[in-house]
Parts: C-alpha cells; structure tokens; sequence
C-alpha cells in the first residue's frame, strides 16, 4: 500500500488519519466540509481528543499527512478508509443511508483495484449493498470491499488506537486480506480475519454486550439498594469469578448514552422484530435503560424534595470525561431538566473552553470552589483526575451540609464519613432523606 484516503474527518476519521500516518504511510484525510479541513490543516482535530492535536501536527511536519475537500485528490490512493461518522436522531435512530451517500458519491474516484475499508458504525449487510451498487455503477472496475469495526474509545482514542486489543477485519477474498495485511500488520495487536457479515455483526453484539453489562448492572444496584446490599462489594463477588474475570463493565452508574451503543440497540431491536416469533430482549434493554436515566434527577428530588429555588450543582457536563462534546450528554440532559423543575441550576466542566454557542438555562462556574460554594446539592457525572480539588476539606470549608449524588459511584473514598456530606450513591441503601438541607 503506497498511499492511504480517509474519508469522513471527525473524531474516528481523524484518528485513523494520524494514526496511520504516525505509522510510516502516507495518508491523506478527506472530507466535503472546507471549514473542518481548514481546521485540520491548521493542526486542529474537529473535536477535542487528548494528543491527537499533537499527533496531526506530527504527521503533517514529515509530510506523511495532508487533507483536501476535494475528492479527487482521493483518486491514487491504493487504500480508502470509510470513516464517516454515522448521524443518530434524539431517539437513537441511526441514519445509515448517509453513509452510504456519501461513499456513492466516491465512486467515481475509486482508484481501479483499490481496497475500501469500511470503519463506520453501519447495520450488517451494508458492506455488501455498497459493493454490489459500485459493481453496478462501474461495471469495468475492480474493487476490493472489506469492513472492520472501528473500536476506539472518545476521551482514550489514541491508546485504543496504538494499544488495541485486537482488530477485526471482515473480507471475502484472500487477495483483499494480502493487500490489508501489510498495513494493518503495523497495528501492535492481534488481527482476526473473518467473514464481512460476521464483522458486522461483530460490532452490533459487542455493543450490545456492552449496553446489556450496563443495564444488568444498574438493575442489580436498584435491588441492592431495596434490600440493603451493597453493589460495589457485589461487583467484586462477580468479578472473582473466572467466569466472568477483573475487566467486565459491571460498575453501577449512568444510563448509556451517545450513540455508539443505543444506534446498534436499535439496529438489534429492528431485526429482532423480523424474526418470525416475537422477541423482546434488545427491547427490554433499551427500555431498562431509558427508566435509569431519571436516577439522578428522581435522588435529587427526594433529597431536596420540591425543586424550584434549590441550588443544584452538576460536576461533569461532557458526553465523558477527556472530551468537549455535550452531544448525548446525559448531564446536559438533567440539567435542562432541573431548571424547567426551578432549580437554579450551576455546572462545571473543565473540558468545555466556550459555552457561548447557544444560550443556556443554567449557569457555568469558573472552577470547583465557585461550582460547590452556595449548593443544596451536587450531582457528579463522572471522576478523572481534573476534580482533584473536590475533596473534603472543600466541602468543609462551606459551613453547611451538603447533598453529593454520584451517578458515576466513584467519589465514595473520599466522602464516605464526612460529616457535612449526605453521600448518595447507586446500588448502596441510604442512611435517611437529606433532611438537613
């Protein structure tokens, strides 16, 4: 492989880009938008990912990395990555046909004998359409169709990135995996080699694994909660299993959100209702799943009890920690939803550098001192190393007691017997309502 094309330059488009190019290959990364290529071009990724600003800049001074709007620039690459990211409405309804547009409208510049590699999270079977319509509109023209899974992780993509666990690529002729190979062999991991409709569905039953680890944990908190178990020690009971092993997803805390997990749930549930009996399952999970989300808003109702003038803290606004994005932010979400209640509601996420693109029904804090100085209560989205200074001696500092909802059952080291602290937490039977405050 001489010469790489990545099409799509969001936040998969734009890690694969460097990525591959910090590799030794020349890469060049496309995209129909000039505003984000302008942006890329100046060094800058189209969203914030830890390193990849200095991994784009990197691979563009040894001139392994450029970008262009124009597709045609795309017509010597040996190898095309699909990196689109696919679109998904408030209600987790994924627009595949917008990826499928738009590799139609790369046809024409597809290189005779090229590899496309599809990444983008599509439904299994569009790898096949999208070569057997290129057959269709370029019928004198050999291409090789391959699809793999993209696996990275927003907020620790580069790690994913260089330290992936393993690579799954789906093809149909051994020739399309000989010319794969000496690209994808640069990857420090291991390479598994399977059918195109298996790598598909191979993305649709992780994320579904991963989505149903997560509603099988909260459902477990809620109950430990009713009975007066605790879930963090029943996380440790089931991970001692071998069965089950040390890095299974079963820490209770938020609903999941964003679309990476909810868009293949719906793919799951649309073809579970093909089936000729009725079947339920994926249904189930993303039912148990949209009941959890009220968790946080519903703990800080019964600890404050009515809403309206009651200062209400949020620690984390971002999709996750490491990111910019409030897209599918489910802190976003709660927020919204606790001032139409008439809370005044106070956020702070250090991740987020403006907030003047829309106007807001709450307000931002400069820091965690400000964020926590007048609150009723706090709810904590999530913990990373940038929330160091919420710790005891803040809280002691106020005066008065304060109410900590923590969706993301971390915190509790920290505030487990202080005593200006009504710690709250799922899985874990509180004390009593926060009737101090």
């Amino acid at each position: 492989m001489k010469r790489i094309g990545v099409a799509g330059m969001w936040h998969l488009g734009s890690v694969y880009a460097a990525g591959f190019a910090d590799l030794g290959f020349n890469v060049i990364g496309f995209d129909s938008d000039s505003r984000v290529i302008s942006k890329l071009s100046n060094g800058q990724a189209p969203l914030y990912e830890p390193g990849l600003d200095d991994l784009l800049n990197r691979g563009m001074r040894q001139g392994l990395l450029t970008f262009t709007s124009d597709q045609n620039d795309l017509s010597s690459v040996d190898l095309l990555m699909v990196a689109y990211d696919t679109p998904v409405d408030q209600n987790d309804r994924a627009d595949f046909e917008y990826v499928k547009d738009q590799v139609r409208k790369l046809f024409p510049v597809i290189k005779e004998d090229a590899v496309v590699l599809i990444c983008s999270q599509v439904p299994v079977g569009t790898t096949r359409q999208i070569a057997d319509r290129f057959a269709s509109v370029r019928p004198e023209a050999t291409a090789h169709f391959a699809y793999s899974p993209e696996n990275l992780r927003l907020g620790s993509a580069l790690k994913t990135f260089f330290e992936a666990d393993r690579f799954v690529i789906g093809t149909r002729h051994d020739e399309t995996k000989d010319r794969l190979l000496p690209v994808l062999s640069k990857l420090d991991c291991d390479l598994h080699w399977v059918g195109v409709e298996s790598a598909e569905m191979t993305k649709h039953a992780l994320n579904a694994f991963l989505a149903m680890s997560v509603v099988f944990s909260n459902e477990i908190a809620k109950i430990c909660e009713l009975v007066g178990a605790d879930a963090s020690e029943v996380e440790v009971g089931l991970k001692s299993d071998g069965r089950i092993g040390t890095r299974a997803y079963l820490r209770p805390g938020p609903a999941y959100a964003g679309g990476t997990l909810a868009r293949d749930i719906s793919a799951l549930i649309e073809l579970e209702r093909r089936m000729p009996s009725s079947r339920h399952f994926f249904l189930g999970i993303e039912g148990s799943n949209s009941a959890h989300r009220s968790w946080a808003f519903q703990k800080t109702r019964e600890s404050l009890g009515d809403l309206a003038g009651k200062d209400v803290a949020i620690l984390g606004m971002t999709y996750k920690p490491g990111t910019d994005t409030l897209r599918r932010s489910e802190a976003l979400t709660l927020a919204l939803q606790l001032a139409e209640s008439g809370a005044n509601v106070t956020v702070y996420d250090p991740f987020i550098k403006d907030w003047s693109r829309e106007e807001w029904t709450f307000n931002v804090a400069s820091d965690i001192g400000s964020l926590v100085r007048h609150a009723d209560a706090l709810v904590v989205s999530y913990d990373c190393q940038e929330f160091s200074d919420f710790n005891a001696e803040l809280i002691s500092k106020r005066g008065r007691p304060l109410v900590i909802i923590d969706t993301s059952s971390s915190m509790e080291p920290r505030f487990r017997n202080h005593p200006s602290a009504h710690y709250l937490r799922l899985g874990k039977h509180s004390k009593g309502p926060a009737n101090h405050v």
